[in-house]
């Protein structure tokens, strides 16, 4: 596999690395295991996934985030888009990667063709009736303070680490 994505990139997001690392392991792990005991590996790599919780529990990002829109906990929704996909397609994408022969060594990306916005989804629940969500982006001053922020963040890491 081509892994255009460098894991030890500063750039490359914690939770990038580690998707990106333990693929890259999945597969080492595949091609050094004995001809007697090979087996076919399939990744799936979904995008943000969204859609309705198995229980009552409201946990993970994606779940807490819809939530607090639906609660009107956010004022403003981040100007931010994404791949997306529905849980639903993505358990679909894992049932077919286990009976399709063509899908043995291959990675199936998960995703919308379009990246999807908060601001998007914020608009689907209105749409929907949900009274909570707010459609309102942050003013640019907000943008300017959290890009100080974070680099200052950054640079503070980079002078523990160095």
């Amino acid at each position: 596999m081509n892994y255009r994505c460098h894991a030890h990139d500063a750039n490359i997001s914690t939770y990038t690395k580690s998707k990106t690392l333990a693929e890259k392991a999945a597969w080492e792990f595949m091609a050094n295991l004995p001809a007697e005991s090979a087996m076919e590996l399939v990744c799936v790599n979904p995008g943000g996934v969204f859609g309705p919780p198995l229980g009552k529990s409201i946990t993970g990002q994606t779940l807490t985030v819809i939530d607090q829109m639906l609660r009107g906990k956010m004022p403003m929704v981040p100007d931010v888009a994404m791949p997306m996909v529905d849980l639903r397609d993505v358990a679909e994408l894992h049932a077919l990667a286990m009976i399709t022969p063509e899908a043995a060594g291959k990675r199936i990306i998960g995703a919308s063709a379009e990246p999807g916005s908060f601001r998007d989804i914020a608009k689907i629940l209105k749409d929907k009736g949900y009274k909570g969500p707010s459609t309102r982006r942050p003013p640019p001053i907000c943008y300017c303070v959290s890009c100080r922020f974070l680099i200052a963040r950054r640079r503070a890491r980079s002078a523990c680490w160095a």
